[in-house]
């Protein structure tokens, strides 16, 4: 009894396209010559190859098809027919081209390796299995190495060549310059992409060669298809935590904000275990906290948000955008404490409840707020912030120093100026109060309320003629 062969699906897919290609038209099947020892097929498939002549290789290709139609997979025969479509390959100039022969070669190669291994399968079909299989495994190595290292090559000049463009677009290039650009850079793309998927055709485990693919991606701003392939790659990469960080920058590229979060949060989890284990070998990624507070943000996850500012005010007290950060997050708040202190105006006790909770939430903000003024006064959003709510708690010295640096900061707004001396006035230093309301009159002369707090404070000082003449300039308008 005829003993039944276990063939692999890569092995049956592949005969039954050569034996569909090679069908006489009009039959309706292969038409087979007379059946000849193994032997046969293999010295005249040999006879063929070691011609050179491409013209000579489809009699090989019909050989070797008749050597499985009749005894199976065989392994000299697969061995044979990969080294046909490898030189294919090799005299293949288009590089879509090559990249169907490729798929063709790794199929056979694979289906040989499969049949090493099958028991199943006749000793003397496998005399040279294991030495065919290992040089078909070097072969797929440099060919793999090959077209990775062109992927690269490919990389580089797409990313100079996107790099050019932009440039030219922030000189103000006329459209069709740009247009040139994009034909450029999309054909550079695909040859780019095909590369780099012929690689992982050759060798699916290589981690690079996804990342490669997926950073041409994002040259092209195609940041979906990025994270896809850079997906791929997770499960072989020698840094996954790094990879999803990139990941993540490439969601926020495209505008997902929320889509990043879990990739980023991975990372800084990673990241920061590890530093907290060893501070002198790992570096800390706090522009990637940083980043990701603001994806909680712009999702609406605030409280996850305030824990990115805390890890980052842990590894760095003076991080200004983390105390810029706590300090809105407790301004916020306290605006939702004051709302509820409406609601509840009729309910004395909920109302003070409500009261005492925005105390407490203004203290919180003004000291976040205190420190982004100290490490930072030039920063106009956090010293504004810092100067309101100091005045509203009644800290007059820090208020006076917080509106007395927005004037310096904008010294065409005279609200600051009114602001500063309003803080002067509460600290009943006079000299610093007339100085700034009388700059915020030079700049607002209209304003009635100014000018009547300065005949009160020339009064004060004993000035009775600028008394007099900013009592009039209040009863003129």
């Amino acid at each position: 009894m005829r003993k039944i062969f276990t063939v692999t699906l890569a092995i049956l897919i592949l005969f039954a396209l050569a034996f569909a290609a090679h069908a006489k038209k009009g039959d309706g099947e292969r038409k087979w010559d007379k059946r000849k020892p193994a032997g046969t097929y293999i010295t005249s498939a040999k006879i063929e190859i070691i011609s050179g002549d491409l013209d000579r290789y489809p009699n090989a290709i019909n050989y070797l098809e008749h050597l499985f139609h009749y005894y199976g997979p065989h392994g000299d025969g697969l061995f044979l027919m990969a080294q046909i479509y490898v030189d294919y390959l090799d005299r293949e100039p288009d590089l879509a081209k090559k990249k169907e022969y490729v798929t063709t070669v790794v199929a056979y190669a694979d289906s040989l390796k499969a049949a090493c291994a099958d028991e199943n399968i006749k000793k003397k079909f496998k005399k040279n299995c294991e030495a065919n299989a290992e040089k078909m495994d070097s072969i797929k190595v440099v060919y793999w190495t090959d077209f990775y290292n062109t992927g690269i090559e490919k990389l580089n000049e797409l990313t100079d060549k996107a790099n050019e463009r932009q440039a030219e677009t922030d000189a103000g290039a006329d459209s069709t310059t740009i247009a040139f650009f994009d034909e450029v850079i999309n054909a550079k793309f695909d040859s780019c992409k095909t590369s780099f998927e012929i690689a992982i055709a050759i060798d699916p485990s290589q981690h690079k060669s996804y990342i490669g693919l997926g950073t041409a991606c994002g040259v092209v701003g195609k940041f979906d298809e990025a994270v896809q392939w850079k997906e791929k790659a997770l499960d072989f990469a020698d840094d996954p935590a790094s990879l999803r960080r990139d990941m993540g920058y490439d969601l926020i590229q495209e505008g997902d904000y929320c889509g990043a979060i879990p990739y980023l949060r991975a990372f800084v989890d990673e990241n920061t275990t590890s530093y907290d284990a060893d501070p002198t070998s790992v570096q800390l990624d706090t522009v990637t906290v940083f980043n990701l507070s603001i994806c909680y943000n712009n999702c609406q996850e605030y409280e996850k948000a305030t824990e990115m500012f805390h890890l980052l005010l842990k590894y760095d007290p003076n991080h200004l955008e983390a105390l810029k950060g706590m300090g809105r997050y407790f301004n916020q708040m306290g605006q939702f404490a004051g709302d509820s202190i409406s609601v509840y105006d009729e309910d004395a006790d909920k109302k003070a409840h409500w009261q005492g909770e925005r105390d407490k939430i203004f203290d919180s903000a003004l000291v976040y707020f205190r420190g982004a003024f100290g490490v930072d006064p030039s920063d106009a959003m956090s010293t504004e912030m810092f100067a309101v709510i100091a005045f509203l708690k009644e800290d007059f010295e820090g208020a006076a120093a917080g509106f007395a640096k927005m004037t310096e900061i904008y010294p065409d707004e005279p609200e600051h100026f009114m602001s500063a001396g309003d803080a002067y006035l509460k600290l009943e230093q006079h000299a610093n109060a007339i100085t700034f309301y009388e700059k915020s009159v030079e700049l607002k002369p209209d304003e009635k309320v100014v000018w009547e707090l300065l005949v009160g404070l020339y009064q004060e000082v004993g000035d009775k003629t600028k008394a007099s003449e900013a009592q009039k300039k209040a009863d003129a308008l």
